[in-house]
């Protein structure tokens, strides 16, 4: 089974990777600015540093296994990648999760110091453009989720099918396709249910490491410019 996953890694398909690097190479040309900005120094810096490094290579390291695992191995249930769909996604909440753990463990301001502010909305430093990007992105998502739920159903077990067969199963996972054919596999709650509570779920730790961070204390003698940089 090793061998099989091995000799399988080496066929992976490369063009995606190279097509969606291509256009990031030639946006940044075309949009020539910064997407992330850190604070000059301190513990926040450190900290966003290290949790967007280690996150993005956590998510990329997480998809290319998933995805390399469903070469080589297929299972017999029609539904056996409910949690690779997801596992990118709970990745990255988890990193977003550790990210703002880690942050409210900066050093505050002694009492004496603290400035007295009124409570900001919790999107008040984040990015317009990026919020728009993730709730569109999460909204696809989640309608492509519930579009293969609606459509699934149970399949007849004279069905003609495409495709690898698996173990036949009452469950909603079948798929009319081109006549009275189908596919028994890919559609239905058994496959995209997972991914439905993972959208869910990353949307209330987004809003809560948000909104953690967006009304922390501040030093008396901060600058509204100086704040923004170092939130944002």
């Amino acid at each position: 089974m090793l061998l099989s996953f091995v000799d399988a890694l080496r066929h992976l398909p490369r063009e995606d990777a190279i097509t969606f690097g291509l256009f990031l190479f030639v946006l940044s040309w075309v949009y020539p600015r910064r997407i992330v900005s850190l604070p000059p120094v301190g513990y926040r810096r450190t900290t966003l540093l290290w949790a967007g490094t280690a996150g993005s290579l956590l998510v990329v390291a997480v998809a290319t296994v998933v995805s390399a695992h469903a070469v080589p191995v297929w299972g017999g249930s029609g539904f056996d990648g409910w949690w690779r769909r997801p596992a990118p996604l709970v990745a990255a909440t988890l990193a977003v999760a550790v990210a703002g753990l880690a942050l409210r463990r900066a050093p505050l301001p002694a009492p004496g110091e603290r400035a007295i502010s009124a409570r900001r909305a919790w999107h008040t430093f984040a990015s317009r453009v990026l919020l728009w990007v993730s709730g569109i992105t999460a909204t696809l998502v989640a309608v492509t989720a519930l579009w293969q739920i609606a459509i699934a159903t149970s399949a007849p077990k004279d069905s003609r099918v495409f495709g690898l067969v698996p173990k036949y199963t009452t469950l909603p996972i079948y798929m009319r396709f081109n006549n009275g054919y189908g596919y028994v596999a890919g559609a239905g709650w058994p496959n995209h249910l997972v991914t439905l509570i993972a959208i869910a779920i990353a949307i209330a730790v987004f809003f809560v490491v948000l909104r953690a961070d967006v009304d922390r204390p501040l030093f008396a003698r901060s600058s509204a410019p100086s704040v923004r940089v170092e939130r944002e």
